[in-house]
């Protein structure tokens, strides 16, 4: 009798560490299921939808090249359209046309490079941000910080430019990182925009699912 006590304790105890066992695995795996969904949540949210829209619109254009090194050249209604859509993102992100003004004058295609840049960087940026906080005579506003070292060697390799892409490394400000990029394309000819743009999106890794 004293012998079938114990086993009945034995099996009782036993179930009850396997029940407590497959409880902390649920709890690992939903744990584990939050900070997936959290992450692509994240994801998901760094770009807006006309950050999307944009990237998508040039991509399709650029597949119509047929193949990767094919020459990337943009007609006069394509830069418009891609100058509207530029100018759509930087609004999306909470930018005023004022703030480009050296990039208004009609057909300027450096428009789309500095929208493809900031796009760049703000896809990259794929985790949860800090926040940069600003002193009282700043305003006291805080301001998201960005990471900015993966895409500063794209935007460096597209503009020939090694020295001055020293301001994009780091973490900077939305505000920085567009200060920045402006003063590098003034730099940059009408007629080497094409090029930048085609080089910059190669070495981000966009072309990737549209050529094979």
């Amino acid at each position: 009798m004293k012998t079938n006590r114990f086993q009945f304790l034995f099996l009782c105890i036993s179930f009850s560490l396997l029940i407590i066992s497959c409880t902390q695995d649920d709890i690992f795996e939903d744990e584990n299921f939050q900070i997936i969904e959290k992450q692509e949540k994240i994801q998901k949210n760094s770009l807006s939808a006309e950050a999307v829209d944009f990237k998508n619109s040039f991509l399709q254009l650029r597949k119509e090249k047929v193949t990767r090194d094919a020459e990337f050249t943009m007609s006069d209604s394509e830069i418009k359209n891609l100058r509207n859509k530029s100018l759509a993102v930087l609004n999306s992100y909470g930018f005023k046309e004022k703030e480009f003004e050296e990039f208004m004058e009609e057909g300027d295609p450096r428009l789309i490079l500095l929208s493809a840049m900031f796009v760049g960087i703000m896809e990259n940026n794929q985790i949860e941000p800090t926040t940069l906080v600003k002193t009282r005579s700043e305003g006291g506003i805080g301001e998201t910080c960005l990471d900015v070292a993966q895409v500063a060697r794209c935007i460096a390799v597209a503009l020939k430019d090694t020295f001055t892409i020293q301001g994009l490394t780091g973490c900077v400000t939305k505000t920085v990182a567009i200060n920045v990029l402006k003063s590098l394309l003034k730099k940059v000819p009408w007629v080497s925009v094409a090029w930048a743009l085609d080089t910059f999106a190669d070495c981000m890794g966009w072309y990737d699912s549209i050529f094979h």
